[in-house]
Parts: structure tokens; C-alpha cells; sequence
């Protein structure tokens, strides 16, 4: 499993579109996205299941 997700295996995941995917970045809802090039981010796996799992348990 790759250490890091693109925008397009978040979406998949969360089921959402874009727009929501960067509105629920800048408002903190997802982790915070690496900025690994010029136009290229990626956001931690790990970060995004722990996310999750604690939204699960709330």
C-alpha cells in the first residue's frame, strides 16, 4: 500500500467531489496535503485512516 494518496484515490475513498475535497482542506476537516512538486500534492495515508477512524468513534 503506497505511503501517500492522490486526489483521486482521496475522492474515491470519501466519495466526494473536488471542489469539496479542497473546500474540506482549507477548513481543516481533511489533514493537511503535502506539496511534493509544482502542481503535485499528495496527503498521508495514515493521516486520512486516522481521520477517519476517529470520525468513526465520534
Amino acid at each position: 500500500m503506497a505511503m501517500y494518496m492522490t486526489r483521486e484515490e482521496l475522492q474515491d475513498l470519501l466519495q466526494i467531489s473536488t471542489a469539496t475535497l479542497w473546500r474540506w482542506s482549507k477548513t481543516g476537516h481533511l489533514p493537511k496535503p503535502l506539496k511534493i512538486g509544482p502542481q503535485v500534492v499528495r496527503w498521508r495515508r495514515d493521516e486520512v485512516l486516522a481521520m477517519l477512524d476517529a470520525k468513526q468513534r465520534a
